[in-house]
């Protein structure tokens, strides 16, 4: 564009009118956008070039502009790459760029937008003073839940819908001046409260190995983690205007995304009382143990503390206690969950626990605790000293620890799982790992790799120091306060590590984690035999770094 009206300006009046002439012709056609071919030579008898100014005001018709928009973007795109020091082959993929274009999964079609506005702001006060206050209250009260015999989770969801009002808050009460902070100013207020500041404070936890990873688990467009979407769902709801043909021609069929939100939050609140606290039995209503209340084999196939066979659950909190919601889980996931619940729990738990395998009908059917040979509750305290080690003599007259079958069958399960991850992982995803080593965010072909390629990415190294700190943090907490010896914590950070790829992919698509906790478990016995201590502590650096990375 530039070099076509430098070119213009240097010729006589009548062959620019003719150049533009033939450019308005072609404009006319709607299907004309390559203008390449224009001519633009003029006579050999060309006499001096008059002033710039001599030439009359240049006007092009909407069409026009409009085919030439493109390149005018990129030049302004150009000119902010250069002011970043930006890498050139990031913006090098916005020639690729198409307004149609969509992600090929349609679930991130209907909820993730092609487009993206570069100029809201994004780390901003409100972005580190909300997201750090929200992720130190959450850890406390995510914790204390935890303990309940269903786990009450506290998501991302809650930090989403309480951060908005909050957020929309500040952006009303702040004062509009500036800190410095370093070498940077910090704006306390910088204008309305954006939907990038929003998304930033929502996920600021979890840094360090998900940020190296993210050219395996975030840059593929066939990893859609379908709990994102979720909250890409409601910041859209509470961000995003309504189409103004919508606005024109009302229907009483249709409301706001906005609208239908509240109603459903509104609804779940008033409904929540009689599961939660008026009639506490809809959590776990079992009609087949209210036909026969004193048959012991009904209890144990129907009843809450059983199986659960026939059982219907008006508890939402109970229902997504462990696997997440239903709602976003892919519904071939959702099979095979249930093909392997019921074969384990309905079919091998029974057959196992009638065949009294391992003893098992001196226990009961269903229980996550360890008890005697006889069948009582095992009493830790008792097989351990003042320093919290095991005592083999007090642990050889107590009793050996029994397991129920079910427990049982689980641990045996979580090994296998284990090793599948691993196999799936090569067969089905081997080479596209491969190639992930080789590719940088401008070489992605979908359509939202490329609109995040507009901004230079992170340096690895930043994660990796993070990584370090945090690991030094850990290791001096380990020794000091005598947890487990601090060198046990490189098995537990590469146990971690080496299953956050395979584990990770398999979440990214099926919203299903495989947890590390039995595995760790086992890895710290022989570690540390005689440590419960050490045991748990190995535990949580290799299970829950996994965990916390892939949330």
């Amino acid at each position: 564009m530039s070099n076509l009206f430098k070119r213009m300006t240097t010729k006589r009046d009548d062959s620019v009118h003719s150049s533009l002439h033939e450019i308005d012709k072609l404009a006319d056609d709607e299907n004309t956008t390559d203008f390449s071919y224009v001519n633009l030579s003029y006579p050999e008898d060309d006499v001096e070039t008059p002033p710039v100014e001599t030439i009359p005001d240049v006007t092009f018709d909407e069409q026009t502009k409009k085919n030439f928009e493109p390149d005018i973007e990129l030049n302004r795109l150009e000119s902010n790459r250069l002011e970043s020091n930006a890498s050139s082959d990031q913006f090098n993929v916005l020639n690729d760029i198409s307004d149609t274009e969509q992600s090929p999964y349609e679930e991130v079609a209907a909820v993730v937008p092609n487009s993206d506005d570069t100029t809201l702001p994004c780390l901003t006060f409100r972005t580190w003073f909300l997201g750090l206050g929200f992720t130190c209250l959450l850890s406390f009260i995510n914790q204390f839940f935890w303990y309940r015999t269903n786990p009450l989770t506290i998501g991302v969801l809650v930090v989403q819908l309480l951060s908005h009002p909050v957020g929309k808050l500040m952006a009303r009460i702040l004062p509009k001046k500036s800190v410095k902070v370093w070498k940077w100013n910090l704006t306390l207020n910088p204008g309305p409260f954006s939907i990038k500041e929003h998304t930033l404070i929502t996920a600021m936890a979890n840094a360090a190995w998900v940020g190296i990873m993210r050219r395996f688990l975030v840059w593929p467009s066939a990893m859609i983690w379908p709990s994102n979407l979720v909250s890409c769902a409601l910041f859209r709801t509470l961000h995003e205007t309504a189409d103004e043909k919508e606005k024109e021609k009302p229907s009483k069929w249709k409301m706001s995304r906005l609208k239908f939100f509240f109603i459903a939050f509104g609804c779940q609140f008033l409904y929540y009382w009689f599961p939660g606290y008026i009639f506490p039995l809809l959590a776990a209503f079992s009609w087949i143990c209210m036909i026969k209340p004193k048959n012991i084999v009904v209890a144990q196939l129907t009843g809450n503390s059983g199986l659960g066979i026939g059982s219907i659950d008006f508890d939402w909190n109970a229902i997504v206690a462990f696997l997440s919601s239903p709602i976003v889980v892919p519904f071939w996931a959702q099979l095979n969950i249930l093909v392997g619940f019921v074969t384990l729990a309905w079919i091998f738990t029974p057959i196992s626990y009638y065949l009294n395998l391992w003893g098992s009908q001196a226990l009961p059917i269903v229980s996550n605790k360890i008890f005697t040979p006889d069948g009582y509750v095992y009493d830790i305290h008792a097989v351990l000293n003042k320093e919290t080690r095991l005592n083999e003599t007090a642990y050889e007259q107590y009793g050996h620890i029994r397991m129920t079958a079910i427990f049982a069958m689980s641990y045996g399960v979580s090994f296998a799982a284990i090793t599948a991850v691993i196999v799936h992982t090569i067969l089905y995803h081997g080479p596209q790992i491969i190639k992930q080593f080789k590719t940088s965010l401008s070489d992605q072909s979908d359509i939202h790799a490329k609109l995040m390629a507009r901004y230079p990415e992170a340096p690895e190294w930043w994660y990796s120091i993070l990584f370090v700190v945090s690991f030094i943090i850990a290791a001096i907490v380990c020794h000091v306060g005598k947890l487990m010896p601090w060198y046990y914590l490189f098995v537990a950070v590469a146990i971690s590590f080496f299953f956050l790829l395979p584990t990770g992919i398999v979440q990214a698509i099926t919203n299903q984690s495989i947890g590390l906790n039995v595995i760790t478990e086992f890895v710290a016995g022989v570690c540390m035999k005689g440590n419960p201590l050490g045991n748990v502590t190995f535990k949580t650096y290799g299970y829950i770094t996994q965990y916390q990375a892939l949330l």
